[in-house]
């Protein structure tokens, strides 16, 4: 009797390990679900990472549009291989989507910036007085200093960016070596005073002057001082 219940142990023993070393295949379809539910939840990632505030309101809603598609076609999908492939095209198609352009900042006429109370008085007069202008300024007035007094190399190479933007599709070809800025005349409540020009630009000319509030400026080319913000 003993060495019966011994026996069956043993098998017992045998069988549970045998079943240990199979692996549960799971049910027809259920595979299939748990990968197009990866698939859903890695495209609703993707479309995240996006960045909400890269669009306007109008452009995430089309983008969140094709996150819905995609999911439906992913849940539409037969197979695997038709999983990846709903995937791929929602993806392309959140790609395509525009986001919005970078503002990397704006350039101002003397007299628009004034106008728009970007510049004080004080102001146009401590530009003119750095551009040379002296006709605009006597003995007594005293320039606000230049803060910083050379632009970082940082805001030079955005000032450029912002340049080429406003190139547009007139010069596509044009890079950041093409800019150059001439001359800086301070900075005045964030609002840089410069002249710029790239190689495209003529600059020749004669003479000329312009005057804001009573501010004298005058020029020897064709090239002026402008505010970038």
């Amino acid at each position: 009797m003993y060495k019966k219940i011994v026996s069956i142990g043993i098998l017992l023993a045998m069988t549970f390990s045998l079943f240990a070393c199979i692996p549960i295949v799971p049910e027809p379809g259920n595979e299939l679900a748990e990968y197009k539910l990866t698939a859903k939840t890695g495209l609703e990632t993707y479309a995240t990472e996006k960045g909400q505030s890269n669009y306007t309101a109008d452009n995430w809603l089309v983008l969140l549009g094709y996150v819905a598609e995609g999911k439906d076609e992913i849940d539409a999908a037969a197979n695997k291989p038709a999983v990846d492939s709903a995937v791929e095209k929602a993806e392309q198609a959140i790609d395509d989507v525009p986001q919005k352009e970078e503002e990397v900042g704006t350039f101002y006429s003397l007299q628009e910036a004034y106008d728009e109370g970007l510049l004080t008085i004080q102001n146009l007069m401590s530009i003119a007085y750095y551009h040379g202008s002296l006709d605009s300024v006597d003995g007594t007035f005293v320039p606000t200093t230049k803060n910083p007094e050379v632009l970082s190399a940082e805001t030079v190479l955005t000032i450029k960016q912002s340049w080429i933007s406003e190139l547009g599709q007139s010069h596509v070809e044009a890079t950041i070596d093409d800019v150059i800025i001439l001359k800086y005349y301070g900075t005045y409540g964030g609002c840089i005073a410069l002249i710029i020009t790239d190689n495209y630009s003529e600059d020749g000319g004669d003479g000329d002057y312009i005057i804001i509030a009573e501010v004298l400026f005058t020029y020897s080319s064709l090239n002026r001082i402008l505010i970038w913000k």
